[in-house]
């Protein structure tokens, strides 16, 4: 997925607020925080930091 992500011009990418994959990404972690799954959390979270809004923002 990164490959794909990095071919394509970043210019086009969504706003975090309209984006899917963070949307997918922050509901999937309450529920997971909710149910107390923590390495679903954890995984969500890693996720998140990898995910190229995160990147972007971070100047990564």
């Amino acid at each position: 997925m990164r490959a794909i992500a990095a071919a394509v011009d970043q210019s086009q990418w969504p706003e975090p607020d309209d984006c899917g994959v963070c949307i997918a990404l922050d509901v999937e972690r309450l529920e997971a925080y909710d149910e107390s799954d923590w390495p679903t959390v954890a995984q969500c979270n890693a996720e998140i930091l990898n995910h190229p809004h995160l990147r972007r923002r971070s100047g990564a």
